[in-house]
């Protein structure tokens, strides 16, 4: 496999939310937070969450990395936050450095699992589909640095607890692509067929060259009845009949276009 598919950057929501009204100022007076859209901020939120998680989700590394430099200077205790945690996870693995990205995930994770699963195996019982992305994803920073130390089957393990938080079908394709690197291939099948059932368009939301690789690497290996492999390459083949058509036609124009010129001349 040439490229690794990467989950999805979420938001850790770890901080309660307080319920009624005398509960939020009692909030906001004790910390000085900052009223917005009817809930209650701390100067620490409003850094984390209003600021840095979404130059992260832009993908703005080097924006983050300023913010958090500069912030630390205001406030070294934030070195101590789940989301600083969470931050420095994504932003040294995009410089590369995946031991610290591993590290830092790590810290995170025995977080998470102190306050959701003190007993394994993982237990989580969220109502919210957005706190269970939140969770998943944290072993999913995990799992790709895992995949760049070479440490392959703990990065399974943590695919594995992520999809029992939250079985979404982009988090099966990532397991049907870790599988294929474990020459693991019915069981990749198997994956990537769950994966196609809960949505079909799956692997039209990724990158084609992951996906080609993927698929033909399950074709070679005698899996040319899975469902989401035809499917793609059927798109795949529709593409290129468009392109083909589209090129066909602007070389049909450009001729008529000399031949008009020559008349004319």
């Amino acid at each position: 496999m040439k490229k690794i598919l990467f989950p999805f950057v979420f938001l850790l929501a770890l901080s309660s939310v307080t319920g009624c009204s005398s509960q939020k100022q009692a909030a906001k007076g004790e910390t000085g937070g900052v009223a917005i859209d009817d809930a209650i901020y701390s100067e620490k939120d409003i850094f984390f969450k209003k600021k840095l998680f979404p130059e992260l989700r832009k993908q703005n590394y080097a924006g983050a990395q300023q913010l958090i430099d500069k912030e630390l200077e205001r406030h070294p205790e934030y070195q101590r936050e789940p989301l600083y945690f969470s931050a420095s996870s994504i932003l040294s693995f995009n410089k590369g450095k995946y031991e610290d990205a591993r590290k830092y995930a790590d810290k995170v994770i025995e977080i998470m699992e102190q306050r959701f699963a003190p007993k394994k195996p993982y237990q989580i019982s969220l109502e919210s589909s957005r706190a269970k992305d939140s969770v998943a994803s944290h072993y999913l920073y995990r799992y790709q640095a895992l995949m760049k130390l070479g440490r392959n089957e703990e990065a399974l393990a943590d695919v594995e607890t992520a999809l029992k938080i939250s079985e979404r079908p982009r988090i099966l394709l990532i397991k049907a692509s870790l599988l294929v690197l474990l020459k693991r291939y019915e069981d990749s099948v198997k994956a990537l067929e769950r994966a196609y059932k809960l949505d079909p368009d799956v692997l039209s939301k990724e990158d084609d060259d992951s996906c080609m690789n993927l698929c033909t690497i399950l074709y070679d290996r005698g899996y040319v009845k899975t469902s989401a492999c035809k499917s793609f390459f059927e798109r795949i083949d529709e593409k290129k009949a468009e392109a083909e058509k589209e090129q066909k036609q602007e070389q049909e124009i450009q001729a008529e276009g000399q031949h008009f010129s020559a008349g004319a001349n």
